[in-house]
């Protein structure tokens, strides 16, 4: 009987550790470039593109490349693995989850924020929210 409690006891011990790690795995602080370069393991940086400096994407390699600043004021090159979102040029504020690596940020998700589409015109043609 004391070796099956034990044992039980066992298994919901390392199912608890594998729980608790793999959580940790799809949880991703926000942070800054600055809070990113000592971070262990990947974390998300919210911003808004440069604009005023070139981006460039390599449909060969699948990789997207441009400059965000972040809500520090500090301005990165991030590579993102993958395609550019279709929707990148409207967006209003970008989020990059990813880590860093030989001094630049490689991103492996980015989500954009774009105006909305419920945007309303006031009578002297302002756009407003509801």
């Amino acid at each position: 009987m004391n070796k099956k409690l034990l044992a039980g006891g066992l298994f919901i011990l390392a199912f608890t550790v594998y729980g608790i790690f793999a959580f940790r795995e799809n949880v991703n602080p926000y942070t800054n470039f600055k809070g990113a370069e000592t971070a262990w393991g990947a974390v998300q940086i919210k911003g808004v593109w440069d604009q005023s400096k070139e981006n460039f994407y390599s449909a060969e390699q699948n990789t997207f490349i441009f400059w965000l600043t972040d809500e520090s004021g500090e301005t990165r090159r991030v590579t993102f693995h993958g395609a550019k979102p279709n929707n990148f040029e409207h967006a209003t504020s970008v989020v990059v989850k990813g880590s860093f690596e030989n001094g630049e940020f490689n991103s492996d998700r980015i989500l954009v924020k774009c105006p909305s589409k419920y945007q309303s015109e006031q009578a002297d043609g302002k756009k407003f929210q509801s």
